[in-house]
């Protein structure tokens, strides 16, 4: 991975939340809330076909309509669609790109994708993850 996509990775300055809810149990309502209430300082995009706006940010229905591209993607969808997702998001030209949750069989069939859209793609164990200087 390029020090750019790195750095997109570790302190993005924009994230697109794939699958934005307003379900509390949800993963993407949970990704919404903790990036609005962490002071996360950039835009942060929310991607639902559901909502308008989610959590008081106005909602884009698919990948293809945002805006510009975001430095980070997060996928918090049913794991059947993370491939259609990620060829979207290729097309987009969005490159790192975290999932919420992943099939025993989309990890499988997921191993070529990145190659092909040249992004960088990460597995539930990045919720864990906390960037430098983040506490």
């Amino acid at each position: 991975m390029s020090q750019r996509g790195l750095e997109a990775l570790l302190r993005p300055k924009s994230i697109a939340v794939i699958g934005a809810s307003m379900k509390p149990d949800r993963a993407g309502f949970l990704m919404m809330r903790n990036l609005l209430a962490g002071g996360f300082a950039g835009p942060v995009l929310p991607v639902t076909p559901a909502y308008k706006a989610v959590q008081g940010v106005l909602a884009w229905p698919d990948v293809a309509s945002l805006p510009y591209v975001p430095d980070l993607a997060v996928l918090c969808t049913h794991a059947k669609r993370n491939l259609a997702l990620l060829d979207d998001l290729g097309k987009k030209g969005a490159r790192p790109v975290l999932f919420s949750r992943l099939s025993r069989s989309s990890m499988r069939n997921c191993s070529p994708a990145p190659v092909v859209i040249r992004c960088a793609c990460s597995a539930p164990t990045a919720w864990g993850y906390s960037p430098p200087g983040r506490g």
